[in-house]
Protein backbone atom coordinates (compact mmCIF):
# COMPACT_ATOMS: atom_id res chain seq x y z
CA UNK A 1 0.00 0.00 0.00
CA UNK A 2 1.11 3.09 -0.89
CA UNK A 3 1.18 6.73 1.61
CA UNK A 4 0.37 9.82 0.45
CA UNK A 5 0.87 12.96 2.91
CA UNK A 6 -1.35 15.38 1.33
CA UNK A 7 0.29 18.33 2.75
CA UNK A 8 3.25 16.80 0.72
CA UNK A 9 1.57 16.69 -2.94
CA UNK A 10 0.13 19.45 -5.30
CA UNK A 11 -3.69 19.54 -6.20
CA UNK A 12 -3.38 18.26 -9.34
CA UNK A 13 -2.05 15.02 -7.92
CA UNK A 14 -4.62 14.89 -5.33
CA UNK A 15 -7.45 15.15 -8.04
CA UNK A 16 -6.19 12.32 -9.61
CA UNK A 17 -5.83 10.32 -6.49
CA UNK A 18 -9.52 10.89 -5.56
CA UNK A 19 -10.70 10.42 -9.34
CA UNK A 20 -13.11 7.57 -10.35
CA UNK A 21 -15.11 6.69 -13.21
CA UNK A 22 -19.07 6.14 -12.17
CA UNK A 23 -18.65 3.12 -14.61
CA UNK A 24 -15.01 1.23 -14.72
CA UNK A 25 -15.14 0.51 -18.35
CA UNK A 26 -17.36 0.43 -21.70
CA UNK A 27 -16.69 -3.13 -21.61
CA UNK A 28 -17.71 -3.57 -18.14
CA UNK A 29 -20.55 -1.68 -18.38
CA UNK A 30 -21.92 -3.92 -21.61
CA UNK A 31 -20.89 -6.91 -19.74
CA UNK A 32 -22.97 -6.03 -17.29
CA UNK A 33 -25.95 -5.15 -19.39
CA UNK A 34 -25.96 -8.49 -20.74
CA UNK A 35 -26.14 -9.96 -17.92
CA UNK A 36 -28.98 -8.24 -16.91
CA UNK A 37 -30.88 -8.76 -19.78
CA UNK A 38 -29.64 -12.71 -19.77
CA UNK A 39 -31.49 -12.73 -16.17
CA UNK A 40 -34.62 -10.83 -16.86
CA UNK A 41 -35.02 -12.99 -19.75
CA UNK A 42 -34.22 -16.55 -17.99
CA UNK A 43 -35.04 -15.97 -14.48
CA UNK A 44 -32.80 -17.85 -11.90
CA UNK A 45 -31.57 -20.21 -14.62
CA UNK A 46 -29.67 -17.32 -16.51
CA UNK A 47 -28.50 -16.45 -12.86
CA UNK A 48 -26.99 -19.64 -11.70
CA UNK A 49 -25.10 -19.92 -15.20
CA UNK A 50 -23.60 -16.50 -14.51
CA UNK A 51 -22.80 -17.73 -10.66
CA UNK A 52 -20.60 -20.79 -12.65
CA UNK A 53 -19.13 -18.30 -15.27
CA UNK A 54 -17.93 -15.69 -12.71
CA UNK A 55 -18.13 -17.84 -9.43
CA UNK A 56 -20.10 -17.51 -6.89
CA UNK A 57 -23.44 -19.36 -5.36
CA UNK A 58 -23.91 -22.60 -3.95
CA UNK A 59 -22.74 -25.92 -4.66
CA UNK A 60 -25.69 -27.01 -5.60
CA UNK A 61 -26.60 -24.23 -7.98
CA UNK A 62 -29.81 -23.43 -5.32
CA UNK A 63 -30.09 -19.46 -4.71
CA UNK A 64 -32.01 -19.60 -1.49
CA UNK A 65 -30.63 -20.94 1.83
CA UNK A 66 -33.37 -22.38 4.15
CA UNK A 67 -34.46 -21.08 7.42
CA UNK A 68 -33.57 -24.41 8.78
CA UNK A 69 -29.96 -24.34 7.24
CA UNK A 70 -29.85 -20.70 9.01
CA UNK A 71 -30.72 -22.11 12.32
CA UNK A 72 -28.37 -25.10 12.08
CA UNK A 73 -25.60 -22.44 11.45
CA UNK A 74 -26.79 -20.45 14.70
CA UNK A 75 -26.50 -23.74 16.83
CA UNK A 76 -23.20 -24.58 15.61
CA UNK A 77 -21.71 -21.16 16.44
CA UNK A 78 -19.52 -20.54 20.11
CA UNK A 79 -21.43 -19.54 22.79
CA UNK A 80 -19.74 -16.39 23.10
CA UNK A 81 -19.97 -15.74 18.68
CA UNK A 82 -23.86 -16.04 19.98
CA UNK A 83 -23.76 -13.46 22.51
CA UNK A 84 -21.67 -11.06 20.76
CA UNK A 85 -24.41 -11.20 17.92
CA UNK A 86 -27.41 -11.65 20.35
CA UNK A 87 -25.89 -7.97 22.50
CA UNK A 88 -25.46 -6.13 19.01
CA UNK A 89 -28.40 -7.04 17.82
CA UNK A 90 -30.04 -5.43 21.19
CA UNK A 91 -27.51 -2.50 21.24
CA UNK A 92 -28.94 -1.86 17.59
CA UNK A 93 -32.44 -2.26 18.48
CA UNK A 94 -31.72 0.49 21.20
CA UNK A 95 -30.52 2.92 18.61
CA UNK A 96 -32.81 2.44 16.08
CA UNK A 97 -35.83 2.56 18.40
CA UNK A 98 -35.67 6.16 19.21
CA UNK A 99 -35.38 7.33 15.67
CA UNK A 100 -38.72 6.06 14.58
CA UNK A 101 -41.43 8.53 13.62
CA UNK A 102 -44.47 8.63 15.43
CA UNK A 103 -47.75 9.17 14.18
CA UNK A 104 -49.01 13.37 14.39
CA UNK A 105 -52.30 14.33 14.32
CA UNK A 106 -52.23 18.70 14.05
CA UNK A 107 -55.64 20.42 14.52
CA UNK A 108 -55.12 23.40 11.61
CA UNK A 109 -58.43 24.77 12.74
CA UNK A 110 -61.30 23.86 14.70
CA UNK A 111 -62.51 20.79 13.80
CA UNK A 112 -60.24 20.27 11.28
CA UNK A 113 -57.11 17.63 11.99
CA UNK A 114 -54.34 16.43 9.37
CA UNK A 115 -52.43 13.26 9.99
CA UNK A 116 -49.35 12.28 9.27
CA UNK A 117 -49.44 8.37 9.52
CA UNK A 118 -45.92 5.92 9.88
CA UNK A 119 -46.51 3.40 7.78
CA UNK A 120 -43.23 0.74 7.19
CA UNK A 121 -43.01 -0.85 3.53
CA UNK A 122 -43.99 -4.73 3.79
CA UNK A 123 -40.56 -5.92 2.52
CA UNK A 124 -37.15 -4.82 2.34
CA UNK A 125 -33.82 -6.19 0.95
CA UNK A 126 -30.44 -5.57 2.51
CA UNK A 127 -27.21 -6.68 0.57
CA UNK A 128 -24.72 -7.96 2.63
CA UNK A 129 -21.30 -8.11 1.29
CA UNK A 130 -19.06 -11.80 1.69
CA UNK A 131 -17.35 -14.09 0.20
CA UNK A 132 -13.54 -13.78 1.26
CA UNK A 133 -14.64 -11.77 4.32
CA UNK A 134 -17.74 -12.27 6.60
CA UNK A 135 -19.53 -9.28 7.54
CA UNK A 136 -22.45 -10.72 10.15
CA UNK A 137 -22.54 -6.77 11.50
CA UNK A 138 -23.77 -5.60 8.33
CA UNK A 139 -26.32 -8.19 7.86
CA UNK A 140 -27.44 -6.53 11.26
CA UNK A 141 -27.06 -3.17 10.83
CA UNK A 142 -29.20 -3.44 7.62
CA UNK A 143 -31.91 -5.74 8.49
CA UNK A 144 -32.14 -4.61 12.36
CA UNK A 145 -33.23 -1.00 11.67
CA UNK A 146 -35.33 -2.30 9.21
CA UNK A 147 -37.41 -4.98 11.74
CA UNK A 148 -37.40 -1.75 14.32
CA UNK A 149 -39.12 0.39 11.36
CA UNK A 150 -41.76 -2.77 11.52
CA UNK A 151 -41.10 -4.27 7.92
CA UNK A 152 -41.94 -7.69 8.15
CA UNK A 153 -40.26 -9.13 5.78
CA UNK A 154 -36.26 -8.62 5.07
CA UNK A 155 -34.62 -10.55 2.39
CA UNK A 156 -30.61 -10.88 2.37
CA UNK A 157 -28.25 -11.53 -0.64
CA UNK A 158 -24.49 -11.88 -0.21
CA UNK A 159 -22.76 -13.82 -2.46
CA UNK A 160 -21.05 -17.57 -1.48
CA UNK A 161 -17.08 -17.77 -0.67
CA UNK A 162 -14.48 -19.30 -3.33
CA UNK A 163 -15.80 -22.52 -2.10
CA UNK A 164 -19.31 -22.02 -2.58
CA UNK A 165 -20.14 -21.77 0.60
CA UNK A 166 -21.71 -19.09 3.11
CA UNK A 167 -20.18 -18.79 6.54
CA UNK A 168 -21.65 -20.11 9.19
CA UNK A 169 -21.55 -16.28 11.44
CA UNK A 170 -23.97 -14.71 8.37
CA UNK A 171 -25.78 -17.58 8.63
CA UNK A 172 -26.48 -17.35 12.41
CA UNK A 173 -26.70 -14.03 12.45
CA UNK A 174 -29.61 -13.82 10.06
CA UNK A 175 -31.53 -16.20 11.57
CA UNK A 176 -30.69 -14.08 15.07
CA UNK A 177 -32.31 -11.18 13.27
CA UNK A 178 -35.48 -13.30 11.89
CA UNK A 179 -34.53 -13.33 8.34
CA UNK A 180 -36.88 -15.66 6.13
CA UNK A 181 -35.54 -15.35 2.63
CA UNK A 182 -31.55 -15.26 2.35
CA UNK A 183 -30.27 -15.24 -1.51
CA UNK A 184 -26.85 -16.54 -2.50
CA UNK A 185 -25.37 -15.44 -5.95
Amino acid sequence: MTRYSLNAIDAESIRNLTRRSAVPSDQVRDEAMRIVRAVRDGGDRALIDANRRFGGGLLDGRLRVSEIEMKAALASLPSDLISALETAIDNIRLCHDVQRPTDVSTEVSAGVNVHRRWAPISRAGAYVPGGQAVYPSSLLMTVIPAVVAGVSSVAVMSPADQSGAVSPALLGAAALAGVQDLYVA
